[in-house]
């Protein structure tokens, strides 16, 4: 089932927070993270464990901002490209999804898998 979502760039919840939750038809939910003025979409889904990674409802992010951290284990991933640098999962990738940024606004595209 494709889906796609288009969130505006400067949107209320990336000045206040790094990382906006979206909820998918099929139940999935998605992560979009702005790290370093740039925008990326992932799975809301470790690769050790088929459990969400936020801590807290849409807080994805390690107490130094650096790291989207899994919540059940600890797991690290880089936020620009998924990778698993430290935890039961280590060198895994997050799915990661596409994302399109336009002039005020991202648009993420989520192809059901």
């Amino acid at each position: 089932m494709h889906e796609e979502f288009t969130l505006r760039c400067d949107h209320e919840q990336f000045i206040s927070s790094q990382a906006v939750k979206l909820v998918c038809k099929n139940g999935k939910t998605i992560m979009v993270v702005k790290f370093k003025q740039q925008f990326f979409a992932y799975l809301n889904e470790c690769q050790h464990l088929p459990v969400e990674l936020d801590w807290e409802e849409g807080k994805f992010f390690d107490s130094d901002n650096q790291y989207i951290i899994c919540s059940t284990h600890g797991a690290l991933y880089d936020p620009q490209t998924g990778h698993c640098i430290s935890g039961p999962c280590k060198s895994k990738y997050l799915h990661k999804l596409d994302v399109i940024q336009l002039k005020h606004q991202i648009r993420i595209i989520y192809d059901g898998s």
